[in-house]
């Protein structure tokens, strides 16, 4: 039998991994003038919105989104 921290390690790893296209699934991915191509994703689970590089599978960070692409969203705070 697991351990609660163990459980809730697992739950973390899991709610991690809810990402889904934004706008009830609408969102698609976009190209920014460096190359980069976008999707803006959120987690219901962790109530949180998020951009991902499509052709890494990574969550782009808020200081790239600032300085590298100009994009500043209030939304990507926990709302």
């Amino acid at each position: 039998m697991q351990t609660l921290e163990e459980a809730v390690a697992n739950f973390q790893r899991r709610a991690d991994q809810q990402w889904v296209p934004a706008s009830n699934g609408t969102e698609t991915p976009t190209r920014f003038p460096n190359g980069m191509v976008l999707l803006y994703c959120y987690n219901p689970v962790l109530r949180q919105h998020a951009y991902f590089d499509v052709n890494t599978d990574l969550q782009v960070s808020d200081d790239v989104l600032g300085s590298t692409l100009g994009i500043s969203d209030p939304n990507l705070r926990n709302n």
